[in-house]
């Protein structure tokens, strides 16, 4: 059971505040996915930032 949203969620795992939406089962490897391309696009664009100083 979320307390911010105030819904249960099967398989609940946390509230994203970043998304503003309860992360469980059905959507965690949409999430994994986010949080993965996130950090990716971060060490491709301070690659970048390097490459160019």
């Amino acid at each position: 059971h979320c307390k911010l949203c105030n819904i249960c969620v099967s398989g609940y795992s946390h509230h994203c505040r970043f998304l503003c939406s309860c992360i469980g089962a059905r959507n965690y490897r949409m999430f994994f996915a986010f949080v993965l391309l996130a950090q990716m696009y971060t060490l491709l664009t301070l690659a970048c930032c390097i490459y160019v100083v």
